[in-house]
């Protein structure tokens, strides 16, 4: 059994951000924005499914997109810069991204991290509820002895608003269910090979730092 918590695709979340800015924005157009969204899901759903599969996964994707628009178009006539509603809309990255992977497995199943995660809100923060969490991850994943697809970054209140855990939300929610469920292993794959020097992005010759402690991980 093994559980593939996924992130939204590079540059997904910041593109959301924009939008949803756009959206409570006097003036603004997005619409061209989900266009785009769209396209970049295609372009690598292309090269990542088969033909039945990559049909299948673009059809979800144009309802998605649909209520995403229907969604925004509420949030563009209220102006109406709602926290929920704006971790509604950073949710969809990873929802997207996690019904394309699905698809290339043929034993896999998707469990929506929405449903296991449960927050609090706090400011603009969500905490996650420790307990509770651990009760939905448990109830799912017993007896499951399959290849689970989650996708993460997201969780929901008690009383039902999704919420969002920030940058690196979706490397978090997997060593919360790895932790939860008892894995023996969490492997946490980035663009980047670990702990570096300064961001490659900006510096050419960034190196790996070999090693760390754990205050100097935090530290960084």
């Amino acid at each position: 059994p093994c559980i593939v918590v996924v992130s939204a695709i590079t540059g997904i979340t910041n593109m959301l951000v924009d939008i949803f800015e756009k959206a409570v924005s006097p003036g603004s157009k997005y619409k061209n924005d989900l266009v785009l969204v769209k396209e970049k899901h295609l372009e690598l759903a292309k090269v990542m499914l088969s033909e039945q599969n990559y049909n299948a996964f673009k059809e979800e994707l144009e309802e998605d997109l649909e209520k995403l628009e229907n969604l925004l178009s509420s949030v563009s006539i209220m102006r109406n810069r709602l926290k929920n509603l704006e971790d509604h809309v950073l949710s969809m990255g990873e929802q997207f991204s996690s019904k394309m992977i699905v698809r290339m497995f043929d034993d896999a199943v998707r469990i929506d991290g929405r449903e296991l995660i449960v927050t609090k809100k706090s400011g603009d923060a969500s905490q996650i509820l420790w307990d509770e969490t651990c009760n939905n991850v448990n109830s799912a994943f017993r007896n499951f002895n399959s290849l689970a697809v989650i996708p993460g970054f997201c969780g929901r209140t008690p009383d039902g608003y999704i919420t969002t855990l920030g940058r690196g939300g979706s490397d978090l929610s997997a060593a919360m269910i790895a932790a939860a469920v008892g894995a023996e292993e969490v492997h946490i794959w980035t663009d980047v090979d670990g702990m570096m020097t300064s961001d490659p992005n900006i510096v050419k010759d960034a190196l790996s730092i070999p090693s760390l402690s754990y205050s100097e991980a935090a530290e960084l």
